[in-house]
């Protein structure tokens, strides 16, 4: 017997190729800041100015892995960290996401890191673990 169960996407928003500039801790919550919003999803879709705010993470329950440069291949070596720590090291960046990925009480976004005065982008991934709701806040 063969049990199949295939998970229905019923996403509002799309973050592929949207460009965080900051994150922040607000009380329990952590809102991401775009510079250019992101992607309602929908016919049309639209892309509308806003950030994103994961509801009751906390960042020492999240990390943040460094990979390589500009997503080359082969080996490297990479730094694992928590939010908070990546926070205070890196005040300064901007993350391009290219994949998000949700499961139960987790998001992961995997892009590329552009940080001060490196010149090269760095490849990495985002794992926010979380007990509340995702709340896509729109600006006026």
């Amino acid at each position: 017997m063969d049990i199949i169960w295939k998970t229905a996407s019923e996403i509002p928003v799309s973050l592929h190729d949207m460009r965080v500039c900051k994150i922040q801790p607000v009380g329990d919550d952590l809102k991401f800041c775009f510079e250019y919003g992101y992607i309602l999803l929908g016919e049309p879709a639209q892309q509308v100015d806003g950030d994103m705010l994961i509801e009751k993470a906390d960042p020492e329950d999240c990390s943040v892995w460094l990979l390589s440069d500009n997503g080359r291949y082969g080996s490297f070596q990479g730094e694992k960290m928590t939010l908070t720590d990546f926070l205070k090291n890196y005040p300064d960046f901007t993350f391009e996401i290219l994949d998000e990925l949700y499961g139960y009480n987790m998001a992961r976004f995997t892009g590329y890191l552009s940080l001060d005065g490196r010149e090269n982008l760095i490849e990495a991934s985002f794992s926010i673990y979380y007990t509340g709701s995702i709340v896509y806040q729109l600006r006026d």
